[in-house]
């Protein structure tokens, strides 16, 4: 259990980490998230993304919460919940239209972490057919 409850923690520092960078972010209503604001996010959110799927493919280790001993500051819920808190703010409210078609006005979405990660045995079953986005 202490190290369910050490990767949990490392998780959790993640999470406030990510929500602490995209509050650095530029936001235009016009133009969105512009990214190019908060370089840090280039490093933290490949990092995230593989943390989210390990959670997710692992429910049965870390649910139900392991116990908790002693005074702790590190709280992986309160840190999702204001991640959570903080993209569904009216104010943020945006959208990534994908395609699944190549078009000539479409450019195809390559993540490192997909393809860095593409033998990992959990994320097997990810989705691995091509997006595509606006250019």
């Amino acid at each position: 259990m202490c190290a369910v409850q050490l990767t949990l923690d490392m998780i959790a520092i993640l999470t406030k980490e990510v929500t602490v960078a995209l509050l650095t972010v530029t936001f235009d209503p016009m133009l969105g998230f512009v990214p190019s604001s908060c370089k840090e996010l280039d490093v933290i959110l490949p990092s995230f993304k593989l943390a989210c799927d390990w959670l997710f493919s692992n429910r049965d280790i870390w649910y139900p919460h392991p116990p908790m001993h002693g005074n702790r500051s590190l709280d992986l819920w309160t840190n999702l919940a204001g991640l959570c808190d903080w993209l569904c703010s009216d104010d943020k409210q945006f959208f990534v239209r994908t395609f699944t078609q190549s078009h000539h006005d479409l450019v195809e979405v390559n993540l490192a972490e997909d393809f860095e990660m593409s033998g990992f045995y959990p994320l097997a079953e990810a989705e691995s057919e091509p997006r595509f986005v606006m250019k």
